[in-house]
């Protein structure tokens, strides 16, 4: 898929190609753990209770690897295993600061603990195609994921129109997808705020 540049409301994206096949050609993990790695990646987005001890295990093989502390956050949070979560994002940033998974889950950790002035210092840029300027092509969940995390970001910041802009960006990819729907009933819920009046 195909996006042209946009340019509205101060936000900017270069024009990129968004790739929607499996992402096992572009993983960091060894070749022998990459198959089990696929297939709980699979399970856990059914049963994220089922795949937490194999998970763990494969964690204790790989300590440092990005995409096997991303799965693991997500199904700590999945099992409201927050503080264990939240410890993976920052393990995760810390091992794999170039990493784009763990710059991303770090960023909404951040937003959600209303640090912006960390989310900036880490997001200097709000444009992907400046972030990784000699990168053209990004997998859908790279794509979905910083742009749902801008939108929230924006919101924190107050940026409604700014929010809008990044919730298209990403609905226009991915419009089903759980991250990008939350995204647009938060926008929908601070504009019914906005109109009542309780909200300046």
């Amino acid at each position: 898929m195909h996006i042209k540049e946009f340019n509205l409301e101060g936000v900017h994206l270069g024009a990129i190609t968004i790739n929607f096949n499996e992402q096992k050609d572009h993983l960091t993990i060894p070749i022998e753990a990459q198959e089990v790695y696929l297939a709980l990646l699979d399970q856990a987005k059914h049963s994220p209770k089922e795949v937490y001890k194999d998970l763990v295990e494969l964690l204790s093989k790989h300590p440092k690897n990005a995409e096997i502390l991303s799965l693991y956050s997500f199904v700590c949070f999945q099992l409201k295993k927050f503080i264990k979560g939240n410890r993976a994002i920052k393990d995760n940033y810390q091992f794999n600061k170039d990493n784009l998974f763990a710059q991303i889950n770090y960023g909404n950790l951040l937003v959600r603990r209303n640090r912006k002035r960390a989310f900036r210092k880490l997001f200097k840029h709000h444009d992907l195609t400046k972030i990784y300027p000699h990168k053209t092509t990004f997998h859908i969940t790279e794509y979905r994921g910083f742009m749902t995390m801008m939108g929230f970001y924006f919101i924190l910041e107050g940026a409604r129109n700014k929010a809008i802009c990044y919730h298209y960006l990403a609905k226009i990819a991915d419009p089903s997808h759980p991250s990008v729907v939350c995204l647009g009933k938060k926008l929908k819920a601070k504009s019914h705020v906005n109109a009542s009046g309780q909200l300046s």
